[in-house]
Parts: structure tokens; sequence; C-alpha cells
């Protein structure tokens, strides 16, 4: 029930009120403008306002000094820009070193390794999380400008990326490119890294505002983008790139050329001279990152995923987690029946228990085994039924 004053109060009496209240209505709003220039900070303003800093976006890339820290958050104050408004110099944001942060509401990507004592030195970029506050943030995959702590910024290769990423982001188009193209020659992985995903990403951005005659916002040449096209496949040809330039400049090739890169031979047979030959299961992380999240066939997935189970120079916890997603690329009864085969095979020589465990799990969670092949299963782990996890696997599948 609305009380009669409401009303009374809520419907103007004549024009002139009613122009009263709509005088009233704009300083109000004025009011409120005043105060909350008044009340925030320049600096601070100036983060809402749209950044353009080429190559990796609109987010300021800054180093700071910890004010305080406690709880898993800490504050900082910006000592230096490489990337951004130089006004931001003095102002004070957040930054996280607990691993639940995303679970307080903060975005991912957020966390540095803690504690983070007052006087350390932090680098990253600076983004507006869900709660309001500013933290440090790395920017997504492919346009890495990284978050460091001090401890971090004593290593060369940072240093060297650092000052890759402040000396390229005022340029612009081909000058920005050819910067680019020189740093992904840096002996440096760290910097030739970076500057390849910085590529891509500018590429894939032109591409994108070429598609959808989005000319006004961003400086598009479909001409650069092919281009960098060209570039990136030349680079995938010649393979002398680290294992991880070779999976950026795939990602980017992904972004570019779409379906028709996804399906072609040329990168399939690449992918399998990788998974043959890799030996280090720090760059074995790399290739798992694309093999799980990027664009493959379930038939291509699980070739390749086969041949890092069965190359012996990984580590037996790479080659287990190939076995996972190996497992899980099988999605036909034949397919299926066909891995079971394979991993049955592959156990009655495999070393190492971990490898065991893994495929264990595989088969009997995943593969959907026989009782006809539990039987071999159990023939071949009779060595390792002590442990729990092989125990455990048998025993579901004998209840079943």
């Amino acid at each position: 029930m609305t009380w009669p004053i409401r009303r009374h109060l809520n419907k103007p009496r004549s024009n002139r009120d009613a122009r009263k209240a709509e005088g009233g209505i704009r300083q109000s709003f004025l009011l409120m403008a005043v105060i909350w220039l008044a009340i925030v900070p320049i600096q601070a303003r100036q983060l809402l306002a749209p950044y353009s800093y080429p190559p990796l976006g609109k987010l300021p890339f800054v180093k700071g000094k910890i004010e305080q820290c406690k709880a898993g958050e800490a504050t900082f104050s910006v000592v230096e820009v490489y990337c951004g408004a130089r006004s931001l110099v003095g102002t004070t944001f957040y930054a996280n070193y607990a691993m639940q942060a995303s679970k307080t509401g903060i975005f991912d990507g957020s966390c540095l390794e803690g504690p983070l004592p007052k006087g350390e030195l932090v680098v990253g970029c600076i983004r507006r999380a869900s709660n309001g506050k500013y933290y440090l943030y790395d920017v997504p995959r492919g346009q890495e400008y990284g978050h460091y702590t001090g401890r971090e910024l004593q290593n060369p290769a940072v240093a060297a990326k650092i000052a890759a990423i402040k000396a390229t982001c005022s340029l612009k188009g081909a000058a920005l490119r050819a910067s680019l193209r020189n740093y992904a020659k840096s002996k440096v992985e760290l910097v030739s890294t970076w500057a390849l995903g910085a590529l891509g990403a500018l590429s894939e951005e032109d591409r994108l505002a070429s598609s959808t005659h989005l000319n006004t916002i961003v400086e598009s040449e479909p001409s650069m983008v092919s281009e960098d096209t060209a570039y990136f496949m030349s680079l995938w040809r010649n393979g002398k790139l680290t294992v991880h330039g070779q999976m950026v400049v795939d990602s980017s090739l992904l972004a570019l050329e779409g379906s028709t890169w996804v399906n072609s031979s040329q990168r399939i047979m690449h992918y399998e001279r990788i998974c043959r030959s890799l030996s280090k299961s720090g760059e074995y992380r790399y290739v798992q990152e694309n093999l799980s999240e990027g664009d493959f066939s379930d038939v291509d997935r699980g070739r390749l995923a086969k041949l890092l189970v069965v190359n012996m120079k990984l580590s037996a916890f790479a080659r287990a987690d190939a076995v996972k997603i190996y497992a899980a690329s099988q999605k036909t009864a034949m397919q299926k029946q066909a891995a079971r085969a394979f991993l049955l095979k592959r156990l009655q020589g495999e070393p190492s228990l971990i490898v065991h465990r893994a495929s264990c799990i595989a088969l009997v969670r995943t593969l959907q085994l026989s009782q006809l092949d539990l039987k071999e299963l159990i023939k071949i782990e009779e060595p390792h039924m002590g442990d729990p996890i092989v125990k455990h696997c048998i025993s579901e599948k004998k209840r079943k």
C-alpha cells in the first residue's frame, strides 16, 4: 500500500514543480560527480580509462614496492611505469600471494610466490578485480607480460624480457612488427617466446578487426596479417625454435588460420616429430597444454599422446599424464578396444609404478575394461598388487 503523503510527493502538482524536481535531480548528479572527482585520485581514475599500449592491450605494466603484507594480500606503491601513464607513479595497488586467490573473487593469474616482505619489488600489469580493487596481474596466454617478485627480477632473462616490453610498448604498425620479429630471434627463450606470442596476439587482433570492419578502432592492415602468417609458417617449417617457441607459433597459426591449420597434415607431422624426440619433462608441459587445450581431432590427439606414452626419454610422470590424454581421446567402442589392447601390452614391459597406476585407472574408469581383459590385467599387475592404487582399481572393477 502507498501512503497518501508518498503519492503526494511522487506526483508534482504543476509543470513548475516538475521542472524544479528535474533540476534537483541534475544538481544531485553533478554534486555526486564532483565528490567522486575529489575523492578518487587522478592516477586511479586513469586506470578506468581505456589503455592502448601495443602489442599487449590495455593494461599498464609497472614496477612496485611492497608497503605492507598480511592475510595473503599485500599493498604496493608504483615506483616505475614501463607501459602506461607515468602519473601512476606513487599510486598504491594490491598484490596477492595466496594460492586461494581465485576463490575470493579475484581473477586467476594474480598470485605471486609469497611471502612478500616490506620493500620487496614486484612487476606486472594492473587490472581491476571483481571486488573493485586493482591488483597486480599476468595477462592471458599468448600476450604474456608476466608478473615477478624481486627475487625473480635478479634473473637476467627476466630483466631482458622487461627491457624488451618497455622498448616495444610505444611502437605501432610496421615498426612494432619489425621490433617483435627482432626480439623473436633472441637467444633468451623468455624474450623470444614473449615476442612470438605478442606478434601472434597483434596479428589476431588485426585479423578480427578486418573481418568485422572495425578499422576505426584498430589499425588493421590485411597485408601485414598475411605477412605474419607466412612468417609463422616459415618458423614452423624450419623447426629451429625451442619446444615452447613452437607451441606459441602453433597457437598463433590456429588463431590466424583456424580449421585450415587444425587439419593440416604439415602440423600433425611436425607434432609427431616433436613427440618422438621430446626428452625434457619441462618441455613436455608446453606440448601437454596444447594437446589438452588446443584444437585436434580425437584421432590426432590420441595418436600424438600414444607417441608420448612410448617415449622412454620422458619422465614417468609425463608418460603417466600422456596415458590420461590418450585414454580420454578414445571415443568409439572400436577405439577403446584398440586402446585396451595397447595399454595391456605396454604394461608388460613398463618399469614405472606411476605409469602402471595411470594405466590401471584409464583401463578401469575410461576404457571400460572387460572381464576377460581384467584377468590379464590382474596377471600383469601381480607384482604391484601391494600398491593401494593398483589394488583399488582392480577391486573396483571386480565389484562391477
